[in-house]
C-alpha cells in the first residue's frame, strides 16, 4: 500500500476569483466577460488583462457550476443509429461545429453501439442533462418523441420526418434522385434501376419519388422489376445489384440511393463479370472519401450533409419546444462527375 507520503496533492481548481485577483478586476467582470454579456463596458486595456490572466492561469470555465446556476444544462443530445454510416459522421460534424460555436457541448449516442432504445435513452440524457434532442434515425424514434416531450424537453428529426412530429430538418432527397437520373438520360441511358432504401424510411420514400418523376420527365418507363429495396450498407447494395444484374434485360445504368449501397453495388458489379462503367453506368446520392477512390471513382449527387446538422443545432437552440419547425435545406446539391458513369453504347 502506497504510503500518503508518496502520493502527488491534488491541484486545487482555478477559480475566476483566482482570475479576477490577477488582473485586478471584480469577479462580475470576469463573469460577465467570459460569458459573452453584451451589456458589459470596459476598457479595451482591462480586457487584456483579463485574458492574460485566464492564459497565465490556464482557468478553464467550470460549466457544470454554471449550468446549475442557470438551471440549463448547455448540451444537446444527438441520436444516430450506428456511427459508421458517413452520412451519420457529417451530420455529427456539422452539429458538433455549431455547438462549439454556442460553448455548448454535444452528447451522441449510437443506438446500434448501444442497444439502447426508448425508455433507456431517458436515463442517459434525462433528468436535464440535455437541453434538446436531435433524433437522427432510431428504430423506436417515435416512442423516444413521446418520452422526451412528457419531459418537456425540446426534441428535433433530423434527415427524416416523424409522423405526428412537426419539427424537423432534411435534405431535398427527392431533387438529388432527380438530378442524379438526369445526369445518366443525359448520356443516353433508357434502361436505368434503382437501389433504393429500406420501404419505411422517410428519405428512402423520399428519393424513390424523385426517381420515379425523373424517370417519367424522360418518357422512360421502370420495371418493377427494376428497383430493388435494399438498407443503406455496402451487403445490402451488393445483394441488391446481383438481383438488378441476373435479370434477363438487366438495367444498363444504376442510381443508389445511398454511398454505402453504391460501393457494394459495385463490388457486386465486379463479381458478375459486369464493367463499370462500359457495361454498367452507376451513380450514388451522397459523397465520402472513399467514393473518390473506388476502382472506378463513383459519381455522386453530393448533398450538403454537415449544414443540415448545423442548422438542426442552431434551430434547436432557437426555438421553443412547442413551435413547429419544418425546414428543408436549401444549400445547392452538386453532381460530382467521375469515372463511373460514360455514355450509352448503342
Amino acid at each position: 500500500m502506497a504510503s500518503s507520503e508518496s502520493a502527488e496533492p491534488v491541484a486545487r481548481r482555478v477559480t475566476m476569483r483566482d482570475v479576477a485577483q490577477l488582473a485586478g478586476v471584480d469577479v462580475a467582470v470576469v463573469s460577465k466577460m467570459l460569458s459573452g454579456d453584451a451589456s458589459l463596458s470596459v476598457r479595451a486595456e482591462t480586457r487584456e488583462r483579463v485574458q492574460r490572466a485566464v492564459a497565465q492561469l490556464d482557468y478553464r470555465p467550470n460549466y457544470a457550476a454554471r449550468s446549475l446556476r442557470r438551471s440549463r444544462a448547455d448540451a444537446f443530445g444527438l441520436i444516430v443509429p450506428d456511427f459508421h454510416n458517413s452520412v451519420y459522421s457529417g451530420i455529427i460534424d456539422g452539429a458538433q461545429e455549431a455547438a462549439h460555436a454556442m460553448n455548448f457541448a454535444l452528447l451522441t449516442v449510437s443506438a446500434d453501439r448501444t442497444g439502447a432504445e426508448g425508455a433507456q435513452f431517458t436515463d442517459l440524457f434525462g433528468n436535464g442533462t440535455i437541453d434538446g434532442l436531435l433524433v437522427a434515425g432510431s428504430a423506436q424514434a417515435d416512442e423516444l418523441v413521446r418520452l422526451f416531450r412528457r419531459s418537456g424537453t425540446p426534441v428535433l428529426s433530423v434527415n427524416g420526418r416523424i409522423p405526428g412530429l412537426d419539427r424537423y430538418v432534411i435534405l431535398d432527397d427527392f431533387s438529388a434522385a432527380q438530378q442524379a437520373v438526369r445526369h445518366l438520360v443525359e448520356l443516353g441511358h433508357t434502361r436505368i434501376g434503382y437501389i433504393s432504401g429500406p420501404r419505411d424510411l422517410d428519405t428512402s420514400s423520399r428519393r424513390l419519388d424523385g426517381f420515379t418523376s425523373a424517370m417519367r420527365e424522360a418518357g422512360l418507363t421502370v420495371p418493377m422489376s427494376y428497383v430493388a429495396h435494399a438498407d443503406y450498407t455496402p451487403r445490402g447494395g451488393y445483394h441488391a445489384m446481383r438481383t438488378l444484374l441476373q435479370l434477363e434485360n438487366p438495367p444498363k445504368a444504376v442510381l443508389a440511393a445511398n454511398v454505402s449501397s453504391a460501393l457494394g453495388a459495385m463490388s457486386a458489379a465486379y463479381a458478375e463479370n459486369v464493367s463499370v462503367p462500359n457495361d454498367l453506368s452507376l451513380i450514388s446520392i451522397h459523397d465520402v472519401d472513399l467514393a473518390e477512390y473506388a476502382s472506378p471513382p463513383l459519381t455522386v449527387v453530393r448533398m450538403p450533409i454537415q449544414e443540415m446538422g448545423r442548422q438542426a443545432v442552431q434551430l434547436l437552440a432557437e426555438k421553443t419546444a412547442s413551435e413547429a419547425i419544418e425546414r428543408v435545406v436549401d444549400a445547392p446539391l452538386e453532381l460530382i462527375e467521375r469515372q463511373s458513369t460514360s455514355r450509352a453504347r448503342t
